[in-house]
């Protein structure tokens, strides 16, 4: 064959698109092709550096490198190896740049294919050993101009060309037969006052002028659809394209059109009829949509009755076929719900939410909801969350679910011995935002490689026999695979016949500013307890051993219960015996229960908190716990946060989030300061002031960065507090303002930033404008006062309570009040009584800012609509008001990216939120005064 024995290097960050590329290139090879696999250009070039690669292909945006220095580098490594640019974007400017940057070709990934591929491949080689003859660059560069004229001279009918004067000096056959001249005619004429329409001749001749005020030697024009006239007056369409060229000293200007009339006549006809296949398609959609609303009414009144007809006294045989009706209803009910999601999809109606949501719970809750499956067959199911994420995120949870029960339930499905394990890590995180790599691996029958990609396809199933042994419709890994792209991601499989499948697949989320606290996770009596987790499967000791280690905790694992006695046999006689025992249930040889008795009777033990872990709870099994003196026990997969409690709750320990005292500001020593706080919204004004008066400092107030700049040019102040986002003008300009005068005048005020934004680079845009310090809002007690001891030279005590902190980092996770007051009191300074009064604040100062934010899209001002949303979301963080702080959170941040479109799409939820909150604060208030 004429590609065997290829070695291809290929460089892509994005693990599915290089996954679909070396499968275009080992299938169009036959096997005969290596495809060696670099995710990003440090890697690609050490390869290199190996040798023996025979051609590149690369993407342009890699990990650690982007835009066409990826080419130079590469180029620069292997000077005689073809590189070819693959790219998402079909851009010609693109093309040309990477190719003027050293690469041989430019490939759109959405047009790929093996064949392609390798062509392409192929004529870069070619081309290679061409240049390689020719000793002389400016030869060369003359070689290739010549060759493309020749081939735009052979593809275009009619050649025209200009002097510097902008007069016809070339007017070839062609060009007569197709306008009618004959070139005698228009031979120093204007081509434009000849052939060209008005607006078409006025954007020539600009074009004409450019080029010459450019004097390049050489210039190739973009090509463009014009009308045109011929000499009797015949209207056609034209493609056209212009180059400049040199000649014998004399700039000469040439213009090569093309009769494309008949083309684009087919071109429309075409168009016409896709829109109107896509209509027809788009009509089918919403008719299966509707009909399967249509249908789930009925379904869900026959599920509905026969629950109730279960309640009633029926006979052994009634009660065997309710059964039967209930299960065949439900099958039912699960099959259109999946045709549904599948018109939606089809129809382009399938919307995704924005909403926080725990990542943890939400994938460890949904695996649990199919752990009664996976026991009935034997299976272990395991989930394992990487430590390293964000617990709260931003986008479709149910969405995000149904992926996950669908490849959960495939892999239990296709599985009849071994485990069924479900991943969650970071792939990249940027900018606020974190790509996630699922995988759900399973130890079941696999797939065919010829039949992997079929799978994706709707309808279509790995075993399409009439006597296949697995059931289903086929829909679901397709309505995956079209959610997971919605999300911004890809999905792909591994799979080996016999050995198992991996489903992976990635998604793209917003990270939620407010992360709840890991403050409760680190308690002091859980630091290196002895801890011994006994499980045969080697996953779930490797997922309960890092949590355990997470918190730090000092856990051992062990497979068997013959070496759980061993090993705390030995820890007992070393005098540091295992204070807590997580104990698998369903073991070989020696299980959970069993394990148990003999540890209970053993005094040597000392008699450890014991905790039992189970695929699944079983008759009896709460009853067997106590008598042996299991004190909990709990349903794999483990929860993280329910682990968590269930050992503090255990052992014994409190920990009490709502447990928030007060600040004992008393304990702050330190001299009075005067100060100066910038700082437009109400809400925070009322909580800095109280939280500096209280400590004996003296106060001023400005309103914006103006009113900051002229009183500081009046007034001697020890420390300013500026927030950042105002109208009139912000902290930055005015921390600016205020620098450029000190250089003028002398001195240095120290100046510490307050902002609600939190984002990353806010600090380093603070310090860079000349700003010393930097906390963000709400504002915390024991942050504000140890910034300014750090920046005056002040001292804290150290006794100081950190209470404030783990109090409000924990109402960040409570979703379960619309204004949480019972938190919010606990560090705001003066507690309920001066509450009560930001409360009434808060009420006069919302609808003023709702008023400004609509006036700022009306008026389509991004930057006013980004700063009624953050002033609103700093002061619904102070009381609480979480709900009303994520959608003006989100609102703001589509600000930011002057995104006002979709920000009028988030005003029913705001208005949801905002009068849920006012109604919240309203009833407090009631309730209070009686």
């Amino acid at each position: 064959m004429l590609d065997a024995g290829l070695t291809i290097l290929l460089v892509e960050g994005n693990p599915g698109h290089a996954k679909l590329i070396e499968q275009h290139l080992v299938r169009a090879g036959e096997d005969a092709i290596e495809v060696v696999v670099r995710d990003c250009l440090s890697a690609g070039l050490v390869r290199l550096g190996v040798g023996g690669v025979d051609a590149v292909l690369t993407n342009l945006r890699l990990p650690d490198g982007n835009g066409f220095e990826v080419i130079a580098q590469l180029a620069s490594k292997a000077r005689k190896t073809p590189i070819i640019v693959l790219s998402s974007k079909d851009d010609p400017d693109l093309m040309m740049g990477a190719i003027r940057n050293g690469a041989q070709d430019f490939l759109c990934k959405t047009k790929l294919s093996g064949e392609l591929m390798l062509r392409s491949i192929r004529l870069a080689a070619e081309r290679i050993k061409v240049a390689a003859k020719t000793q002389n660059a400016d030869e060369a560069l003359r070689e290739s101009e010549t060759r493309i004229r020749a081939i735009i001279n052979a593809s275009l009918d009619c050649i025209i060309a200009m002097d510097s004067d902008g007069m016809i000096v070339q007017f070839n056959p062609a060009a007569e037969k197709t306008f009618g001249y004959q070139s005698q005619e228009v031979i120093g004429k204007e081509m434009g006052e000849l052939f060209m329409p008005p607006d078409i001749r006025e954007r020539q001749r600009r074009s004409f002028q450019t080029f010459q005020a450019s004097g390049a030697g050489s210039m190739m024009g973009r090509r463009l659809d014009v009308p045109a006239f011929r000499k009797d007056g015949t209207e056609f369409i034209a493609e056209m394209a212009t180059q400049g060229v040199t000649q014998g000293g004399e700039l000469v200007f040439t213009v090569f059109l093309r009769d494309i009339t008949d083309r684009k006549r087919v071109e429309e006809e075409l168009q016409e009829a896709k829109e109107a296949a896509e209509g027809a398609n788009r009509a089918k959609s919403e008719f299966v949509a509707n009909m399967s609303h249509e249908i789930r009414t009925p379904m869900n009144g026959i599920i509905g009755m026969a629950e109730l007809l279960a309640d009633t006294d029926l006979g052994q045989e009634q009660r065997e076929y309710l059964g039967m009706i209930q299960q065949s209803a439900e099958a039912l009910l699960g099959l259109l719900n999946d045709i549904l999601d599948f018109s939606k999809i089809e129809a382009g109606k399938l919307e995704l939410e924005a909403i926080p949501f725990n990542l943890s719970d939400s994938v460890g809750k949904m695996t649990r909801t199919l752990a009664s499956r996976a026991a009935e067959k034997g299976l272990e199911l395991a989930c394992r969350i990487s430590p390293d994420l964000p617990e709260r995120l931003i986008g479709d949870p149910g969405r995000l679910r149904q992926i996950n029960v669908n490849l959960v339930g495939n892999a239990i499905k296709f599985t009849e011995r071994g485990e069924v394990v479900v991943e969650v890590e970071s792939q990249t995180r940027a900018n606020g935002d974190v790509v996630l790599h699922f995988s759900v691996r399973d130890t079941g029958i696999g797939i065919p490689k010829k039949k992997q990609q079929l799978i994706f396809d709707a309808f279509s199933q790995a075993d399409t026999s009439t006597t296949r042994q697995f059931g289903g419709t086929g829909l679901g890994l397709a309505i995956s695979s079209q959610l997971v792209r919605m999300m911004g991601g890809s999905i792909w499989i591994e799979s080996e016949v016999g050995r198992g499948t991996t489903f992976h697949f990635t998604t793209e989320f917003k990270v939620a500013q407010e992360q709840p606290s890991t403050s409760r996770f680190q308690l002091a009596s859980l630091a290196e307890l002895p801890t011994l987790v006994v499980d045969d499967n080697a996953t779930s000791r490797r997922i309960l051993g890092e949590m355990l280690k997470s918190w730090t905790l000092a856990p051992t694992v062990v497979d068997s219960g013959v070496a759980a006695l061993t090993e705390m046999q030995r820890a007992a006689n070393e005098g540091c015996p295992y204070r807590l025992v997580l104990l698998d249930c369903m073991m070989p040889g020696m299980d959970g229960f069993s394990l148990a008795e003999l540890i209970g009777r053993n005094p040597v033990l000392e008699s450890p908190t014991m905790i039992m872990i189970s695929l699944a709870a079983r008759p009896g099994d709460t009853e067997r716990c106590q008598k042996l003196g299991i004190v909990r026990h709990m349903t794999k997969p483990v929860i993280k946060s329910e682990l968590f409690d269930t050992i503090v709750d255990a052992l014994g320990e409190h920990v009490d989030e709502s447990e928030t005292p007060d600040v004992d500001l008393s304990k702050l020593v330190g001299p009075p300061l005067h100060i100066l706080l910038v700082e437009d919204g109400l809400i925070n004004q009322q909580v800095a002031t109280g939280f500096l008066e209280r400590a004996g400092h003296n106060v001023s107030l400005a309103n914006n960065g103006k009113e900051a700049v002229d009183a500081t040019e009046h007034q001697n102040f020890d420390l300013v507090l500026m927030d950042v986002q105002m109208p009139v003008m912000d902290g930055h300009e005015a921390t600016t303002i205020i620098r450029q005068r000190e250089k003028e005048v002398g001195g240095h005020l120290k100046i510490i930033a307050m902002t609600a934004a939190a984002m990353i680079g806010d600090r380093e845009r603070c310090l860079k404008v000349g700003m010393d310090a930097y906390i963000s809002k709400p504002i915390n007690a024991v942050e504000l006062f140890n910034t300014i001891a750090e920046q005056t030279s002040a001292v804290v005590a150290t006794e100081v309570s950190t209470a404030t902190t783990e109090a409000q980092d924990a109402t960040t996770s409570n979703k379960q009040v619309v204004v949480d007051f019972e938190a919010a009191q606990s560090y705001v300074p003066g507690g309920e009584k001066v509450l009560r009064e930001l409360a009434k604040i808060f009420l006069e100062e919302c609808p003023k800012l709702i008023s400004d934010l609509h006036t700022g899209l009306s008026a389509n001002e991004a930057a006013s609509v980004h700063r009624a949303a953050h002033t609103l979301k700093s002061s619904s963080r102070i009381i609480v008001a979480q709900s009303l702080v994520e959608v003006t959170a989100h609102i703001e941040q589509l600000a930011a990216n002057k995104e006002l479109n979709d920000v009028e799409e988030c005003l029913p939820r705001l208005q949801a939120a905002t009068n849920e909150t006012c109604d919240s604060i309203r009833s407090w208030l009631n309730a209070e005064c009686t």
